[in-house]
């Protein structure tokens, strides 16, 4: 044993340095500098396994003598590319990295090649004066990977419809998949850049090439879209690329291309039809705004005002901008239109109302509107909004106003010349009577006289006294008996029935009494029957008919009055108009207003109005039935 101030001396090993390299794991070839040959001087066993070779097989042979190009490939070009790299290693003297490379090796039996895919890399040895004396030749076996990765690729690509490319800066050579040569019209997997372009259409040629260059000298990514022309005919592609690692080797464009003329045509086709909109939009907005009917729309909750349009803010009588975000009641304060609206944000649509009442900015005129309110529902069934739509129909209220009255005025018209006739027969009685009794010396012929005139003043009475009841004007609805106005009416008319020799039937009696606008029933009647008389020949026969009855459609109580009289009847088209104004069969002696301006009331009193009428055989005639129900809440608001 050493003493403790000794240092024991260990002989340095001799290390079998061609051994080790020998053994390495990975796949190493050195190669001499000697081009065009590149002579193979050291090998690992790695290698040798990965290419089915021995040592002894390719020791000092030439690089591609040893691994030449497959020939049955045509498209081969692993010996191309690999020269180059060796190349561009003894001229620049630095690490040249190649992209993933289809190199074939030769079977060992001689049955022909086997299809590889490697990554290599190209490396110089250098001595102290710079000088290449070796490269290291190092490859990783990707065959089995990349053929993977081939076949997801192409299902991506083929379902996408995608191609690849590899643009080489040195070469100005392109190599493309099936895809895009199709899409570029290209024979051959390795074209060059100057011919694709040539393929772009002229108006994107030139911002193509820029954008291409730009990416090659910045590293950028590439990406643009351009059309190509096929067949007269322009696709649209989209092209995306990026630079590969270049820190051991030269630049390369590695990227895709996709057809897009369907997403192109899918946006051209919605941009068309997103102007197509926008111009319907612009036209309906157009609509909306000078419609001649206003239109507004509320919120649900407390029915202020979100949007409404020119004829609206007339109506209101207040510019747009001093109306919106004001309350319904705010802006129009009239007696049930908060409870109408009530309604409808309950989802219950009302449709054709009738509103009438005065607004604040024009006090003291009494207006009318017929109005449409409508929920607006959300996807989830919800009220939304409230659409409102107002057509204001005041002047017409005033016309139909004077429409009736000017009816009216025809029915006193009509009614004067009847009572002047009834007045003046027993006027002309009582004339001849007080002359017998003024020129009679027998005081009982004298006395019989004077109570004949006597019987015939009161029978003028009778006539005034009926005639003051049919036009006293009710400005109240109240309790009335129909049989009552139906004797005062046909009273009235009794010089016609006598004159024409017309029987009536009347078949009515005593009932409840029927809470109306008197004066107007009154006015009905009188049409019906003045009607009946005018169609019934001499001798002829008129039923006046009323009974309690219900409305078959509602079940609602009430009184019908019909009125049937054994004249001609009427034609199918003159039925059809019956009821429209200043429709008349009666020539010159007719306004076309009685029965228009009856409906009106009949409807107005929430009752019906029809008719039936026959030209055929021995029943011909016609026949009219008025029902008026009991119970009708506008007639018993206006008594109240």
């Amino acid at each position: 044993m050493p003493s403790g101030s000794e240092t024991e001396t260990v002989s340095p090993r001799s290390v079998d340095y061609e051994k080790l390299f020998n053994s390495a794991p990975a796949a190493y070839l050195i190669l001499a500098p000697d081009s065009p040959h590149f002579t193979i001087v050291a090998v690992t066993d790695a290698y040798l396994a990965a290419t089915m070779t021995k040592r002894e097989e390719i020791l000092g042979r030439g690089l591609f003598e040893v691994f030449p190009d497959n020939p049955q490939d045509p498209k081969a070009d692993g010996v191309r590319n690999l020269r180059a790299s060796l190349l561009r290693v003894l001229e620049n003297r630095r690490p040249d990295q190649m992209a993933i490379q289809k190199y074939d090796i030769p079977r060992p039996d001689g049955s022909g090649f086997e299809e590889c895919y490697w990554t290599p890399v190209n490396t110089p040895v250098l001595n102290s004066s710079g000088n290449v004396v070796e490269i290291v030749h190092h490859v990783a076996d990707v065959s089995e990977k990349f053929r993977e990765n081939q076949i997801l690729m192409q299902l991506a690509m083929d379902h996408a419809s995608i191609g690849t490319w590899l643009f080489d800066p040195d070469t100005g050579l392109v190599t493309s998949s099936e895809e895009v040569r199709s899409m570029f019209g290209a024979a051959s997997d390795h074209s060059s850049n100057g011919y694709l372009f040539s393929r772009v259409h002229p108006e994107d040629r030139h911002r193509v090439e820029a954008e291409f260059q730009a990416a090659t000298q910045t590293g950028e990514t590439y990406e643009t879209e351009f059309r190509v022309i096929e067949d007269g005919e322009a696709r649209w592609l989209r092209s995306k690329g990026r630079l590969l690692d270049t820190r051991m080797g030269p630049a390369r464009l590695i990227g895709f291309v996709e057809d897009i003329t369907e997403r192109k045509n899918a946006e051209k086709a919605l941009a068309l039809s997103q102007e197509e909109l926008e111009k319907q939009w612009a036209e309906l907005e157009t609509i909306y705004r000078t419609a001649p009917i206003g239109l507004a729309l509320f919120d649900p909750v407390e029915f202020r005002y979100l949007r409404l349009n020119d004829r609206q803010a007339e109506i209101v009588g207040l510019p747009p901008e001093q109306i919106l975000g004001k309350t319904l009641t705010e802006i129009a304060p009239i007696e049930g239109l908060h409870e109408m609206f009530v309604g409808v944000a309950k989802g219950e649509p009302l449709r054709n109302a009738l509103l009438e009442g005065e607004l604040p900015m024009r006090p003291g005129e009494h207006r009318y509107w017929t109005v449409n309110y409508e929920p607006v529902l959300g996807a989830d069934g919800k009220v939304q909004a409230i659409t409102a739509a107002s057509l204001e129909i005041t002047a017409q209220k005033r016309a139909e106003k004077a429409l009736v009255q000017s009816e009216k005025l025809a029915a006193v018209g009509r009614l004067a010349a009847s009572i002047a006739h009834e007045i003046n027969n027993p006027l002309e009685s009582i004339t001849n009577l007080l002359f017998l009794a003024k020129n009679t010396t027998d005081i009982q012929s004298a006395k019989k006289y004077l109570e004949m005139a006597d019987a015939e003043l009161t029978r003028v009475s009778q006539i005034a006294t009926q005639t003051l009841r049919f036009h006293r004007q009710n400005t109240r609805a109240i309790p009335a008996r129909i049989y009552e106005i139906l004797d005062n009416v046909l009273a009235l008319y009794q010089g016609r029935i006598s004159n024409a020799g017309i029987h009536v039937e009347r078949q009515y009696r005593e009932s409840s009494a029927l809470t109306c606008f008197a004066d107007e029933i009154r006015q009905v009647l009188a049409n019906l029957i003045s009607n009946a008389l005018d169609a019934t020949p001499l001798g002829g026969k008129i039923i006046v008919r009323k009974r309690e009855r219900r409305n078959w459609r509602t079940g609602q109580p009430g009184i019908r009055v019909t009125v049937a009289d054994s004249g001609h009847g009427m034609s199918r088209e003159t039925r059809a108009r019956i009821f429209d104004a200043f429709f008349t069969t009666k020539g010159n002696t007719g306004n076309g207003l009685g029965l228009w301006v009856s409906h009106n009331i009949v409807e107005k009193h929430g009752g019906t109005f029809s008719v039936r009428s026959s030209q055929q055989g021995k029943y011909h005639g016609t026949t009219f039935s008025v029902f008026i129900p009991y119970d009708n809440p506008t007639v018993h608001s206006s008594a109240a």
